[in-house]
């Protein structure tokens, strides 16, 4: 009795290569997209920082900054010397004494 099933061919017969199984055609596809991707992500990278720096950095229409009033500042000098005297008063007092007993 003979098995079929472990026979050995003798003649190999080469079969033709379909598009499916050519795998080296795929990579070079994949290579080639992802070259020709970043050389376009590169020049549209480039073209928005060029029109990006050509428009004004502030609007055409303000011609000022404004201006900060003497009065304002020095209200504002006032308050924070008002602030470190209450501090410095602060210091000075001793704290109270905690009776843990009450």
């Amino acid at each position: 009795m003979e098995t079929k099933l472990f026979k050995k061919e003798k003649k190999f017969k080469r079969k033709k290569e379909s598009l499916w199984t050519n795998i080296i055609l795929y990579w070079k596809f994949a290579v080639c997209f992802m070259f020709v991707s970043a050389v376009l992500a590169t020049v549209f990278g480039f073209y928005l920082l060029r029109r990006i720096n050509e428009e004004p950095v502030f609007p055409p229409n303000v011609s000022q900054v404004g201006t900060v009033k003497k009065e304002q500042i020095d209200r504002t000098l006032q308050y924070f010397v008002v602030h470190q005297q209450k501090s410095e008063q602060i210091l000075k007092i001793p704290p109270p004494v905690v009776d843990p007993s009450l």
